[in-house]
């Protein structure tokens, strides 16, 4: 469990190694890593967690703030509390968030793996990027594989 400012963040992690974080979509939590963390071994730390209002994971939103931001700031708490440089796993809506976070760029990510990345259509830091356009348009990877 990781405390971030008031709020805790599901943190479970198993493994040892490079460290690989585990984010899921909406409606889920940490645990739909459980088959892929099961075939990796002990070959990786593998990191899972919940977004807001998911799983341990306490909500941070309200009506008047439903930003990804707050979702970029508990991957980011979590990235942090690794104190190492992460693989990002993200699937479905907890994709665009992974992306959203190597975006921002405050964390150390070493490469982005995103399974069927939900699109957005907002001023967020997604639509904003110069390099996401440029990296699908041209078909550049923005990290490198695992």
């Amino acid at each position: 469990m990781v405390e971030y400012p008031d709020r805790r963040i599901d943190y479970p992690e198993q493994g040892s190694g490079p460290t690989i974080l585990f984010v899921p979509g909406s409606w889920s939590t940490g645990a739909l890593w459980r088959g892929v963390i099961a075939l990796l071994g002990d070959s990786f730390r593998a990191v899972t967690m919940s977004l807001l209002g998911y799983g341990d994971t306490e909500e941070r939103r309200t009506p008047d703030d439903i930003s990804i931001e707050r979702e970029i700031d508990i991957v980011e708490a979590v990235i942090q509390r690794t104190n190492s440089a992460v693989h990002l796993v993200g699937h479905s809506w907890g994709a665009t968030v992974c992306l959203a976070t190597a975006l921002r760029d405050r964390t150390k990510i070493t490469s982005l793996t995103l399974i069927e990345a939900t699109p957005v259509q907002s001023a967020s830091p997604l639509r904003r990027s110069r390099a996401v356009r440029a990296s699908a348009r041209d078909g550049r990877r923005l990290c490198p594989r695992l």
